[in-house]
C-alpha cells in the first residue's frame, strides 16, 4: 500500500507521483541514474553509484525513484531484474547480503519462489551459503543483468569488515553484468582510500544542499499538495523568499529539516513547536552517536566542540577549548574535511571550520538544558516575524523563550530583519514587555531599537542612531520608556506606559511629581506611601526623565515653562529629600544629568545652566559642569589633567545628544508618530 501524504522517514512508502513532484532540483541526476544503470544493464554490463549525503538529504527519496524508473521501464524482467534491499535490514556478512539479495527478487513465473530460496539457504552450512546464493541468484537471472538497491552502504561496509569487503570486490568482478545503486551517509574510507578494495569503483555523488530557491520550491509544493493556499501565496512573496533564506542557515538546506518544520510555517499551531523540536532531537540523536563512535576520541572531541558553537571556529580556537595540541587539532581537521564532517570557511588569512550537518547542532543543543531554549529561540527569531510572536507572550510557558528569540541579533547570519519588535511591542500596548526586552539586547541591538522607537515621537527623523550608542542595558527600559510616554496619544496610554514599562510603583510617583510641576505649591498629598514607592535609583531616573519631558515642551500644555518649571522641579526634590533623606546621594546625580542633559536645549542653556549650577546640590560633579556650562575656558584650567580628560568626554556625550534634544523641543507635530495618536500632553493636575 502506498502512502498519500509526504512521510519525512520512509519514502519508499510513498506514492511514486507525489514522491516526483516533490522533487526539487535533482532531475537531472535523476534522469541520468536512470539512464546510465538501464544502459548498461540492457548491454549486459555493470555499474556501480552511490549517492553520499547526510541524513535526511533525500537519498532514499531519489533511491525510491530510481527504483520506480527502472522497475516500469518495459525491459524490466526481460533485460534485467531489480533487487532494493530495505533500509532497516541488518547485515553483518557477505552471507547475509546475499540471501537478503535473492529474497529482495521479484516473484516470476516459472522460476521458484525467491522466499522459499532463502529460507533453503539459511538450511545450510555457513560455509557453502555464499556459493549456493551465488548459483541461486544466477539461475534466477538466466542470463540477464542484476541492478540491486543498497542503503547506508558506509554502514555494510564496516559490518563486511576489510575481508568481506574484498570478497565483494571479487565477486562483482567476476559477476560483470551485477550493477549497485546505493547511498552512504558519509564518504568512508572504504571509498576513498587507495589501498581499500572499493577505492575509484564508485561513481561518487555528493548530494548538495538545497538552495535557497529550491528550499522555497520544496515548501511551496508541499503547501500546494496540503492545500494551504496561503502559505503557497506568501512563500512565493519576496518576504517569503527572505524567511526561507533564513531559514535555510538554521537547517543547512536539508530536505528532511524543511520538510519537519513545514507543519509550523501556517503559524497556527506554534505551541506544538518545542514538543516537535525535542522529537526531533531523538530521533537525530542515535545517529549522530552512531557516526561519533566510529571516530577517534580527538575526532570526536573536535566535532562535539564545533557543535556546541553557532558560528565557525578557527583552529587555534578549537584547540584551546578542546585542549588539544594546535598541530594534532589541524591535522584532524583536515581529515575530517575529506570525511565530509566538517567544512572549512575562509576569511582573509584564516581557515574556519564548521560541522558539516547543521542539524548536528540541533540534536545536541536539544539534549541540553543550557542549549535546547536558545536553538528553539534562534527558530522562532528566522521564521516568525516580531508581530507574529507577540501574542505568545501571553503564554507564561512561552514567555522566556519567546523574549529569547525577539531579542536575537537581526539581519545577522541570514536571520530575517523584519522590523523593530519594540516598535511591534508599542504599536501592539505591550509595554510591559519592554523592559525585559531591552535588557536582554546587546549593545548594539540596544542601539538600533532605541533609533526606531525615537522614530515614533513626531519630528524625530534626523536623530541618529549614535545619539543611543552609549546607553547602558539598565538605562534602556527608561529611555524607551520616555519615548513611548512621548508617542502616546493620551493620558490613559501616558500612564499605561508608566506603570508596564518602569519600575513598580512609578505610575502613582510620576503622576504626583507631574502634578507638583503643575502647580504653584508642591506638598506631600498624594505622594505614594514609602513603601509602594519605586527604588530611590528609580526615582533619579523619573526625576530626570520628567523633568526633561517638561523641558522639551511636550508637557507646555498643562505645566510652565523656563526658568519657573526647573525651580519646581528642585522643590519636588527637595521635598521628596525631606521624607526619604537617603536620596540626597542619589538627588545629587539626578541633578547632574539634568543639569547636562537639560543644558543641550537650544534655546534653555544659558539659563538652565545657570539655574542648576546656582540652587541644585552637585556634588563633586559641579567643577565639570561649571567648566561645561558657566565659563569653559576659564574653569577648565583650574582642572587636573584627568579632569580635563572628563571634561573631553562630557563633551562628547554633549555632542551626540545635542541633536535628539533640539528635535525633541520642536513644537509637536500634532499627528501620531507611527501608530501612536497625537503627541498631546499625558500630564493633568
Amino acid at each position: 500500500m502506498m502512502l498519500t501524504s509526504p512521510s519525512r522517514y520512509s519514502p519508499w512508502l510513498v506514492d511514486r507521483g507525489l514522491l516526483r513532484r516533490l522533487l526539487v532540483g535533482r532531475d537531472e541526476l535523476l534522469q541520468h541514474l536512470v539512464d546510465s544503470l538501464r544502459d548498461v544493464a540492457v548491454g549486459g554490463g555493470g555499474r556501480y553509484e552511490l549517492l553520499v549525503g547526510p541524513r535526511g538529504a533525500g537519498k532514499s527519496h531519489l533511491l525510491a525513484l530510481v527504483h520506480q524508473a527502472l522497475t516500469t521501464d518495459p525491459l524490466a524482467g526481460k533485460a534485467f531484474v531489480v533487487a532494493a534491499l530495505q533500509e532497516e535490514e541488518s547485515i553483518a556478512s557477505l552471507e547475509a547480503l546475499l540471501g537478503r539479495i535473492l529474497n529482495a527478487m521479484p516473484t516470476e513465473a516459472g522460476l521458484p519462489n525467491p522466499q522459499t530460496l532463502f529460507q533453503h539457504l539459511q538450511q545450510l552450512p555457513l560455509a557453502a551459503v555464499a556459493e549456493q546464493a551465488v548459483a541461486l541468484i544466477k539461475a534466477r537471472l538466466q542470463g540477464r543483468s542484476l541492478i540491486i538497491f543498497l542503503e547506508n552502504l558506509d554502514s555494510l561496509f564496516v559490518a563486511l569488515g576489510r575481508t568481506g569487503q574484498q570478497s565483494l570486490r571479487r565477486l562483482l568482478q567476476t559477476e560483470v553484468n551485477w550493477s549497485i545503486m546505493a547511498g552512504s551517509r558519509t564518504a568512508s574510507a572504504a571509498f576513498l582510500k587507495e589501498s581499500e578494495p572499493f577505492f575509484h569503483t564508485l561513481n561518487r555523488r555528493t548530494l548538495e544542499p538545497l538552495s535557497a530557491d529550491q528550499c522555497r520550491e520544496m515548501l511551496r509544493r508541499l503547501a500546494e499538495h496540503s492545500g494551504k493556499a496561503d502559505l503557497e501565496s506568501f512563500l512565493a512573496s519576496p518576504q517569503g523568499l527572505a524567511r526561507v533564506k533564513s531559514l535555510r542557515t538554521f537547517t543547512g538546506g536539508n530536505p528532511r529539516a524543511m520538510a519537519l518544520v513545514f507543519p509550523y510555517l501556517t503559524r497556527e499551531s506554534l505551541d506544538d513547536l518545542v514538543e516537535s523540536f525535542y522529537a526531533f532531537a531523538d530521533e537525530l540523536t542515535p545517529y549522530f552517536q552512531e557516526q561519533l563512535a566510529r571516530l577517534p576520541p580527538g575526532q570526536a572531541t573536535l566535532l562535539e566542540a564545533l557543535a556546541e558553537n553557532w558560528r565557525p571556529m578557527t583552529v587555534k580556537a578549537l584547540a584551546q577549548v578542546t585542549f588539544t595540541p594546535e598541530t594534532s587539532a589541524s591535522t584532524q581537521l583536515r581529515r575530517m574535511q575529506k570525511d565530509h564532517l566538517v567544512r572549512s570557511i575562509r576569511v582573509g588569512r584564516h581557515t574556519l571550520y564548521e560541522v558539516a550537518e547543521p542539524l548536528y547542532r540541533i540534536a545536541r543543543a536539544m539534549k541540553r538544558s543550557d542549549q535546547a531554549m536558545p536553538t528553539l529561540a534562534r527558530f522562532l527569531r528566522i521564521w516568525y516575524a516580531c508581530e507574529d510572536l507577540l501574542p505568545l507572550l501571553e503564554h507564561l510557558d512561552l514567555r522566556e523563550l519567546v523574549l529569547r528569540a525577539l531579542a536575537l541579533p537581526k539581519d545577522r547570519k541570514g536571520q530575517v530583519a523584519d522590523g523593530s519588535a519594540a516598535v511591534a511591542m508599542f504599536r501592539a500596548g505591550r509595554y510591559r514587555d519592554m523592559p525585559d526586552y531591552f535588557r536582554r539586547l546587546d549593545d548594539s541591538d540596544r542601539a538600533d531599537e532605541l533609533a526606531a522607537l525615537v522614530r515614533l515621537v513626531p519630528g524625530t527623523s534626523t536623530i541618529e542612531r549614535s545619539a543611543f550608542s552609549s546607553c547602558s542595558r539598565e538605562a534602556a527600559p527608561f529611555v524607551a520608556g520616555f519615548m513611548c510616554i512621548l508617542a502616546s496619544g493620551s493620558e490613559e496610554e501616558a500612564l499605561r506606559v508608566v506603570d508596564e514599562v518602569l519600575p513598580t510603583g512609578s505610575g502613582p510617583f510620576v503622576k504626583w511629581v507631574w502634578r507638583g510641576l503643575g502647580t504653584e505649591s508642591v506638598t506631600l498629598e498624594g505622594l505614594p506611601s514609602l513603601e509602594r514607592l519605586p527604588s530611590t535609583e528609580a526615582q533619579v531616573w523619573l526625576l530626570v526623565g520628567t523633568g526633561l519631558l517638561g523641558l522639551a515642551g511636550r508637557l507646555r500644555d498643562s505645566l510652565p515653562t523656563g526658568p519657573p518649571l526647573v525651580r519646581q522641579l528642585l522643590e519636588v526634590q527637595r521635598l521628596l529629600i525631606q521624607c526619604q533623606p537617603a536620596l540626597l546621594d542619589d538627588a545629587v546625580t539626578a541633578n547632574s544629568l539634568l543639569t547636562m542633559f537639560g543644558a543641550l536645549l537650544p534655546e534653555s542653556a544659558a539659563w538652565f545652566g545657570s539655574l542648576m549650577v546656582a540652587h541644585a546640590e552637585l556634588g563633586s560633579s559641579r567643577p565639570f559642569l561649571e567648566a561645561l556650562l558657566v565659563d569653559e575656558e576659564v574653569r577648565a584650567e583650574a582642572l587636573s589633567a584627568e579632569e580635563r580628560q572628563i571634561l573631553q568626554k562630557l563633551k562628547g556625550a554633549r555632542a551626540k545628544l545635542r541633536e535628539v534634544f533640539r528635535v525633541l523641543a520642536e513644537p509637536a507635530a500634532g499627528q501620531a508618530g507611527g501608530g501612536g495618536g497625537a503627541a498631546t500632553s499625558p500630564c493633568t493636575s
